[in-house]
């Protein structure tokens, strides 16, 4: 009776293991070639099975017209070459009625609908209009030229442990979700709108904005707004705990704008330069716990005139902002990493100079005091 027990008790053990184990799939990732494998990109991602890579030789391939390109499972779409692997895709223009007035819209040139999707090294050009619409989490869109023919389009992602790194584009990149990377992009803008704990590094744009996000990083970004019809350069709207470090924003009307509770944010080594009054604006809300310096240092702002008496690099005044914002260190110059100590540098330089002269003067009365004690004995 033991005995059998004890086996049913092994297999029941042996069961259990076996359920909850995976075996290893006999499945293994192609490589399409269009258009060795297959004349056009839809009809490659139709034949398509997860995991596979298309790649894409160079010149010219022509998108299905009126139609949206749909990635509907983990793919690596590559072109041979970002500078001549293009595609020209031209999406549905939609017209959707409200009673009796009109609305206008476009359908996304590439919709994404799955995980693990990535896309490098294309040229995507979107004519007259339409995003490329990213819906899932690690995808990666690497190394593209996304040219639209709108700054209020262009890449829309919504996900997590997303990559955007290293892509052009005359429109701008729109995230949702957490953990994201937007990295060293040459964008019109990049708009966080919910989600968090996302990095914003080393991109050029005309603007940043942040709603509802939190806890995010944002360093080493060039925003030139002069030139930009959305003002500010950067807007924090019900926003917090994000650092802005180190970014260069060349301003055109206002800095940064903290709207409804764009709060208990950390500002530090950022440049504020540019022909307008340098400045930063809240609402009622707005200027909750922000803070300016990191305890030591602060921001460079190119309408400040306090002195540096000491020449340590740092304001001896604070800059002003407003009554509930006040950079306690203000910077002497735009930041980099050596600027803290270039006053120093200089106080340095200048000491040395001096006693080197005061040690040639004092030599030379010297000199001249022994060479007449010596002719008067």
């Amino acid at each position: 009776m033991r005995k059998k027990y004890a086996t049913l008790l092994v297999l029941v053990i042996s069961l259990a293991f076996f359920m909850h184990v995976p075996f290893p799939v006999n499945a293994t990732s192609r490589t399409i070639v269009v258009p060795d494998d297959y004349p056009t990109i839809n009809s490659a991602i139709g034949n398509a099975t997860d995991g596979d890579t298309i790649f894409i030789r160079k010149g010219t391939h022509e998108g299905p017209v009126n139609q949206t390109i749909l990635i509907g499972r983990p793919l690596s779409i590559i072109g041979e070459s970002a500078e001549s692997t293009i595609i020209n895709l031209r999406p549905l223009y939609n017209v959707t009625w409200i009673l009796t007035q009109p609305f206008y819209s476009y359908s996304d040139a590439i919709k994404i609908k799955a995980n693990d999707v990535n896309l490098l090294n294309l040229t995507i050009a979107i004519s007259p209009g339409g995003d490329i619409s990213a819906s899932g989490h690690r995808i990666q869109i690497i190394g593209n030229n996304i040219k639209t023919e709108s700054s209020t389009t262009g890449l829309v992602v919504s996900g997590s442990y997303c990559n955007i790194t290293d892509n052009f584009s005359s429109g701008r990149v729109m995230l949702t979700g957490y953990s994201n990377t937007v990295k060293g992009n040459a964008v019109c803008g990049i708009v966080l709108d919910h989600g968090g704990w996302t990095i914003i590094g080393l991109n050029t744009v005309k603007y940043l904005i942040f709603n509802r996000t939190n806890h995010n990083s944002i360093h080493e970004n060039i925003v030139d707004n002069i030139d930009s019809t959305i003002s500010p350069a950067v807007r924090v709207s019900n926003s917090s705990h994000s650092i802005f470090r180190g970014n260069f924003i060349d301003v055109g009307i206002y800095g940064v704008n903290l709207a409804v509770w764009g709060a208990n944010n950390t500002f530090y080594h950022n440049s504020f330069v540019g022909e307008s009054p340098v400045s930063v604006s809240s609402t009622a809300y707005g200027s909750y716990g922000n803070v300016w310096d990191n305890g030591a240092q602060g921001n460079f702002w190119s309408n400040y005139e306090g002195a540096d008496l000491n020449w340590d690099g740092i304001g001896d005044s604070p800059y002003v902002i407003d009554a509930n914002n006040v950079d306690r260190y203000p910077l002497m110059e735009p930041w980099s990493e050596d600027a803290p100590q270039r006053g120093l540098e200089v106080f340095q330089t200048i000491l040395i100079v001096i006693i080197i002269a005061v040690l040639v003067v004092v030599g030379a009365v010297l000199a001249l005091y022994f060479r007449r004690k010596k002719a008067s004995s």
